[in-house]
């Protein structure tokens, strides 16, 4: 990711504002490798991966009692503290839904006060798009159109902590992920 900084600059024809494209970290780009399996993982060892010590409860209803203005197959529950997903889901989808709202638990813990996941569908989405492809998961059902729009006059500093909250997310995630996908190596007694 480029964030472009502003620099006052001036000089025989007066001062002005040049920007200078800046290297920041890839949300991507986690302290933790991905770990290392000699087997392709298949969809069901993804989502078994994905609820590993999840932190809140997980809710499963069926179909037809699972709220209709929810136009995904999972969100999470602030007042109940808990994902709510509906039970008839595909592997691609619970995966990209699940780790949405999973986004929002992690995001919860950054933000002070009362939390609110209608402000930060853009930065759960992008966590849930960021973990899909990492882990291959397809992410043609992740829609961006109606919450980027909301994010482009944000200022440089809004944009850092929107990306922080991404990057803390995705990596509190993808670590108990790799804790299911490749559990610690026991240490040899002496």
């Amino acid at each position: 990711v480029y964030i472009l900084e502003p620099e006052k600059v001036s000089g025989e024809s007066g001062e002005w504002t040049r920007y200078n494209a800046v290297a920041k970290y890839d949300v991507v780009d986690l302290e933790n490798e991905p770990p290392v399996v000699e087997t392709a993982l298949d969809s069901q060892m993804k989502i078994r991966a994905l609820l590993h010590k999840c932190p809140v409860e997980i809710k499963t209803v069926p179909a037809n009692e699972y709220p209709s203005e929810r136009k995904c197959g999972a969100y999470y529950d602030v007042e109940h503290n808990r994902i709510v997903a509906k039970a008839d889901m595909g592997y691609d989808e619970i995966f990209l839904s699940v780790a949405t709202a999973m986004a929002h638990v992690e995001m919860k813990r950054s933000v002070e006060g009362a939390y609110d996941p209608n402000q930060y569908t853009f930065e759960a989405k992008c966590a849930a798009f960021s973990l899909a492809k990492r882990y291959d998961v397809p992410t043609d059902s992740l829609d961006f159109s109606k919450v980027a729009e909301r994010y482009h006059d944000r200022n440089e500093e809004e944009t850092k902590a929107s990306l922080a909250m991404i990057h803390k997310s995705v990596k509190g995630i993808h670590y108990r992920m790799s804790l299911k996908l490749e559990p610690p190596k026991e240490q040899s007694r002496e």
